[in-house]
């Protein structure tokens, strides 16, 4: 996009330059297999795998306890 991006303001729900660590960890390694930077569609399906592992871990239950404490176990 260049130039014709700087100043846009925009509700889009995905920032690679985020710098949250799992996102850094995740555009790292993203980089480093594809050799370029994730989009929101590579993003969408990142934390897909992810809930999915956490859903896993709670044995099915989606208390907003279990869900939450499900990443740090």
């Amino acid at each position: 996009m260049g130039d014709a991006g700087l100043g846009i303001i925009t509700a889009w729900h995905y920032d690679y330059k985020s710098e949250d660590a799992r996102n850094v960890q995740f555009v790292k390694l993203f980089n480093e297999m594809h050799g370029r930077i994730p989009t929101s569609s590579q993003s969408a399906a990142m934390t897909a795998c992810t809930s999915s592992r956490e859903l896993k871990k709670t044995g099915g239950k989606t208390t907003a306890t279990r869900l939450i404490a499900a990443p740090r176990d």
